[in-house]
């Protein structure tokens, strides 16, 4: 299979590019618009919404979290910094997508823009 454009990628999945604010919690945001875009008849999220069921989510299953090389006090700590100071560029950070999807219960597509690889989770 050869390399697939990101505009081919766009038609194909129907997806659009929308701007964030730049914040540090671009991906909350464009879970948030895409949520609102998809799913216009449900109830809308919010940011507090969203960061409030990351941290019911981890805290609930907090075991299952654990298994990604983390100790309680880290994960707590990095969760802490993600949420409250937008420090995604931590371990806790590449958890954020999964988690997410646990929240909604949603299918959640990951593009890498190297590659052009869709990850779904």
């Amino acid at each position: 299979m050869g390399v697939i454009s990101l505009r081919q990628l766009l038609e194909e999945y129907k997806w659009q590019i929308k701007p964030s604010p730049p914040d540090g919690h671009c991906l909350l945001h464009s879970v948030i618009t895409s949520w609102g875009s998809q799913l216009p008849n449900l109830q809308p999220i919010t940011l507090a919404v969203l960061k409030s069921d990351i941290k019911h989510e981890v805290m609930s299953n907090i075991d299952e979290y654990l298994g990604f090389g983390f100790n309680k006090i880290k994960l707590l700590d990095q969760m802490e910094r993600y949420i409250e100071y937008r420090k995604y560029n931590s371990n806790f950070g590449d958890l954020v997508p999964l988690i997410l999807a646990k929240c909604l219960n949603a299918l959640i597509r990951i593009l890498d823009t190297d590659t052009h690889v869709v990850n779904a989770l």
